[in-house]
């Protein structure tokens, strides 16, 4: 059975449960030591006492039961891995936080969230190395590359499929989105789309990496989601959103599906994208030209354009690169990869003269 991890209440119970046994692990050991020394010490007022003795027994086994059980449950659903959802769920939650206040760099509002100190360096989430520089990948034939400061990527093409394999150093900042209009209804070419965030954002002599993103309605020419959300600002509120995903202030790649813009709005996800579903890896069903995304970890992510079963593709994307949760984007004639690095202009390397209503892209800061 699937338990849902990506659910915000899954995922909170999880992080309670876990929170709880750490909290035993140096809770329970202090009281018996406590306990242990307070015997110890009426043992030496009364030496013939024999009471104490199972006493003193039964505190030192409670006392090591009190500190490893808890390990030993990590340990155990570290092992397991993924292999159920319990122990995936487990693995991924998280453990003791401390409650900070979150300024919105992009708004004035404040709102509190829990960070983890581990995971923070001065005060910014800490930068994970960037898989763009692996070895691994130059088997493959190369497209185009960029490596900046704030941002790397690699285009590579696998059995004719084109991966975009992309480092950022502040994903909530990079992680973007470009609408044909303001209130997300109507379609434009998508390299009208792209010059538009360009000229608008000062991207002329950046890097960029951008896919078609979200399904769309042809009857209203907008996705099909009921939210949309854009650069931070409500585009489309029309009931909750559909098949939804987005990056919030962890800077992880999260469904938002079903949920009202208001909601989405507190996660700090400042672009939302309509998806058709998670990928899975089943090699089955119709082949179609595909669009997909993929995060590896906080800074490096994933782009598929290519072809093939839903399922298909995302395999190939697990087995080059390792990521294994890809979401389907909207494929057939939409189906764009387009690149430009801080020298050379916008450039497709993949797309048909299908308009669409908006676009994915990750850019340099």
């Amino acid at each position: 059975m699937d338990i849902g991890c990506s659910s915000s209440d899954v995922a909170f119970i999880f992080s309670i449960l876990k929170n709880i046994m750490k909290l035993i692990q140096i809770i329970g050991p202090i009281l018996a030591i406590i306990a242990l020394a307070l015997h110890f010490i009426q043992l030496m007022k009364d030496p013939d006492n024999k009471k104490l003795l199972p006493k003193i027994k039964n505190t030192i086994i409670a006392l090591l039961l009190l500190f490893f059980i808890p390990v030993f449950v990590d340990a155990l659903f570290g092992m397991l891995g993924s292999k159920t959802s319990f122990s995936a769920c487990w693995n991924s939650a998280g453990g003791i936080s401390y409650s900070h206040t979150y300024i919105d760099p992009y708004g004035d509002d404040k709102t509190t969230f829990y960070q983890d100190p581990k995971d923070y360096e001065k005060g910014k989430p800490k930068s994970l190395p960037s898989q763009v520089d692996d070895g691994k990948y130059s088997q493959y034939e190369t497209i185009a590359t960029c490596n900046s400061e704030t941002m790397k990527f690699k285009i590579i093409r696998v059995s004719g499929q084109d991966l975009a394999i992309i480092w950022v150093q502040d994903p909530l900042k990079q992680f973007n989105g470009g609408l044909a209009a303001a209130n997300s209804k109507a379609r434009l070419p998508a390299e009208t789309i792209l010059n538009n965030e360009i000229n608008a954002n000062g991207l002329q002599s950046k890097c960029l990496v951008a896919v078609n993103a979200s399904f769309f309605s042809y009857s209203t020419n907008s996705p099909v989601s009921g939210v949309v959300i854009n650069h931070g600002k409500i585009a489309k509120n029309e009931g909750n959103a559909g098949g939804c995903i987005g990056v919030n202030k962890e800077g992880k790649l999260i469904e938002c599906s079903h949920q009202s813009a208001e909601a989405i709005l507190k996660q700090a996800v400042r672009n939302t994208f309509g998806i058709s579903s998670r990928a899975g890896l089943d090699n089955t069903g119709a082949k179609a030209n595909r669009t997909q995304i993929c995060q590896i970890d906080t800074n490096n992510f994933v782009l598929l354009s290519g072809s093939g079963t839903v399922g298909g593709t995302a395999l190939i994307t697990k087995n080059v690169t390792g990521c294994a949760e890809s979401f389907n984007l909207d494929g057939g004639g939409s189906r764009k990869l387009f690149y430009k690095t801080q020298t050379s202009g916008l450039t497709k390397v993949f797309g048909g003269d299908r308009t669409v209503p908006d676009m994915l892209y990750f850019s340099e800061a």
